[in-house]
């Protein structure tokens, strides 16, 4: 219910948006934001002007909200607008927002005033108890840093485009006739019998000769290369190299435990019930109405507005009440024992009645109980301060020396005391491996180094920039590298892969053989013999794939790979194929045993979402073309020096 009360008041746009705009902004994925004045124009279409100051507020509301959803990134919000190019998206909704809006005015198309005041009869944020109030409206634009002029603006438009694409949605050029014929295909269920022959179930072959190896080698020379091999230095530097020179005060202790108050301080807490009435005689009343026996949200329901839902607002703290209400409010329900219902108490002009359901006590956890946790984490915040404190200093003296041995061994960081050390990575090519095909990269950070030894940029001898050890937590530190030696691929000589020749040879000789006990199969199939027979007689594994779907339905047999799921509805009736197993384990013979088409007839409801989901498709083709014609209509003007210095960090040219 406090939703319902309060929560409009504070989301105007969003309400217009969603009331009245969406379904003219949806092929867009914009809104029209805030209408504020400005001489400065960041693009104009035709003769609409798209505002700088607007431009600039909605990449920065898009640049806040990717950056609730990407917290853990740690990444500044103007770093996240070039990464994620929000500068260049929104610039290109605005535009397409701008073209319908000059393709309008064009027109003559607007909003006739009777239009608007619906319009403004249909925003819940504007109402009180169900009517328009002016008080409500002007807090609301107060809210939104609108005027009267904005709204109506705001309005206009939105009702208008609704007009104009509401006229294109009713447009219905799809006839359910293809909707049927398509559900006919799509809801097709099939059965076939299935022989498999695994190649690795072969065990009578011929052995190879050495001459057969060697011709072989030959022949496929290329799968017996060595990779890429490399060898090189880096250096890591963490905050763990810093602990040692930290020291943690007492006042350190007690602002970290201040800071995470709301983990180890947990305020009491009162489930609590609110009725809301518009006077204090109407709020009176329905305490009066109340005796022991009385369900208070029943009764609440009854008097006024709200569902018993809305009536419950579940748990509260002190601070939730004094924000959502006001301090008398919340001093009037955490003063009230279990099952308490207070006198009637004003607040955002309405008056409210509140029962304090069940009480939840608070909590909190003793500083000497954590003191250890919070003494190493403030350490440790100590030291990531201190890194970032060293990288200048460690960054020049790495870019003025010839290694990176040489740059840790300058005055400047052997004075710093630290304990760097250079590590060494002999013969590894990109995987980790080394040339035998042993593991030398283990650890998750040593993977993340040696992927940056193998980019483009790393030469013989080059130190490499700054790299974070972990992208996702900058604090967790960083490091360098440098490549010393670059061992091209090789051939490997025969009598070190002579035993892997073999085993290819081994394993084509038993694939080529599940081939030929596949095209017996089919023969003898189409001969009239019993699937299952021949199955048996070949040392296949025979099974029924029972109403199989053409996509991976999980209520047909599961299980089957696309190419086998394909041939079944390649062929038809009886017909007999086989194909390579998916894993390229042998082959799988198929003969398609029934067929039973889709029935439009007697599924109504899937046709009907069938036909929905066409429509849909058609008419989002038509709102693409519309944007597209509108682009191609009107001249368009963009100032994308101006976007470049604001987002780009560009100087003026």
């Amino acid at each position: 219910m406090l939703l319902k009360f309060r929560g409009g008041l504070n989301s105007l746009p969003v309400t217009i948006l969603l009331g009245l705009l969406i379904a003219a902004f949806a092929i867009f994925g914009v809104g029209p934001g805030i209408l504020t004045g400005s001489n400065t124009v960041i693009a104009t279409v035709g003769e609409t002007d798209i505002p700088n100051v607007r431009y600039f507020s909605r990449v920065q509301q898009e640049a806040q909200q990717a950056q609730l959803q990407l917290q853990g990134a740690n990444l500044p919000q103007d770093e996240i607008i070039r990464l994620l190019n929000i500068d260049q998206r929104v610039l290109q909704q605005m535009i397409a927002e701008a073209t319908v809006e000059e393709h309008m005015r064009e027109l003559g198309l607007r909003a006739t005033d009777e239009q608007i005041v619906e319009a403004i009869r249909d925003v819940d944020a504007f109402k009180l108890a169900g009517s328009l109030s002016a008080s409500n409206i002007e807090l609301a634009l107060q809210n939104n840093n609108l005027n009267r002029d904005d709204l109506e603006e705001l309005l206009s438009k939105g009702v208008t485009q609704q007009q104009l694409f509401g006229a294109m949605r009713e447009t219905k050029p799809i006839s359910r006739v293809l909707a049927n014929e398509l559900y006919t295909y799509q809801a097709e269920r099939r059965w076939a019998t299935l022989i498999t022959f695994k190649a690795s179930d072969i065990t009578e072959i011929t052995p190879a000769t050495d001459e057969q190896l060697m011709e072989s080698y030959e022949a496929t020379k290329t799968n017996y290369m060595t990779n890429e091999l490399r060898t090189y230095n880096y250096l890591v530097v963490t905050p763990d190299l810093f602990l040692d020179q930290v020291e943690v005060t007492e006042d350190d202790i007690l602002a970290l435990y201040d800071e995470r108050a709301d983990e180890y301080v947990i305020p009491e807490k009162r489930t609590v019930q609110q009725v809301n009435f518009p006077s204090e005689e109407a709020a009176q009343a329905f305490i009066d109405s109340l005796t022991a026996e009385t369900d208070f949200a029943a009764r609440g329901a009854a008097s006024s507005d709200f569902t018993e839902a809305e009536i419950n607002l579940g748990e509260q703290s002190l601070r939730n009440l004094e924000v959502d209400f006001n301090d008398a409010t919340a001093q009037a329900v955490f003063g009230l024992e279990n099952d308490g219902i207070t006198i009637p108490l004003e607040a955002l002009g309405r008056w409210n009645v509140f029962k304090v359901t069940n009480i939840t006590e608070g909590n909190t956890t003793p500083l000497e109980s954590v003191r250890e946790a919070l003494e190493t984490d403030a350490k440790r915040e100590k030291a990531i301060d201190l890194v970032y404190d060293f990288m200048p200093d460690l960054e020049d003296a790495l870019a003025s020396a010839a290694t990176i041995q040489e740059a840790i061994n300058t005055p400047l960081i052997k004075e710093r005391n630290l304990p760097l050390t250079v590590a060494s990575v002999t013969g590894v090519d990109q995987r980790g491996l080394g040339r035998g095909g042993e593991r030398l990269i283990t650890q998750s950070d040593e993977f993340r180094i040696n992927a940056t030894i193998f980019n483009e940029e790393a030469d013989i001898g080059r130190i490499s920039d700054t790299n974070d050890l972990d992208a996702s937590n900058r604090d967790r530190g960083a490091f360098w590298t440098e490549v010393v030696t670059v061992a091209e691929p090789e051939q490997k000589p025969f009598e070190e892969v002579k035993a892997d020749v073999r085993s290819a040879w081994d394993a084509q000789q038993k694939q080529t053989k599940a081939g030929e006990l596949a095209d017996n199969a089919i023969e003898r199939i189409k001969a009239g013999e019993d699937a299952e027979t021949v199955a048996a007689d070949l040392n296949g594994t025979s099974l029924e794939a029972k109403s199989v779907s053409r996509t991976n339905d999980p209520n047909s047999l599961s299980g089957l790979a696309a190419n086998i799921r394909g041939m079944i509805f390649d062929l038809n009736l009886n017909a007999v194929e086989t194909d390579r197993s998916a894993d390229g384990d042998g082959y799988v013979v198929v003969r398609v045993d029934r067929i039973n088409p889709g029935q439009p007839a007697d599924n109504a409801t899937a046709v009907n979402t069938l036909y929905s989901e066409i429509q849909d498709q058609f008419e989002t083709e038509i709102f693409l073309q519309y944007e597209r014609y509108l682009r191609e209509k009107y001249t368009i003007d963009v100032n994308d020096q101006l976007r470049r210095i604001q987002f780009r960090n560009e100087s003026a040219q």
